[in-house]
């Protein structure tokens, strides 16, 4: 496994963590944190990504 797909999944999964809970401190329904979460997903996977390559 190549160190960008891991860096896109490590990226993605935390910033989809962070957004879900920020979302629900904020007030918002569980429903409308996994939606943000999931929508938060790709640009995390896009910044994973980049970060990774900056150490291949």
């Amino acid at each position: 496994m190549s160190l960008r797909k891991i860096g896109g999944f490590v990226g993605g999964t935390l910033t989809s963590i962070v957004v879900g809970y920020l979302v629900t401190a904020l007030g918002g329904s569980f429903f409308t944190a996994f939606i943000v979460s999931t929508i938060a997903y790709g640009p995390g996977i896009y910044y994973g990504v980049k970060i990774a390559k900056r150490y291949e």
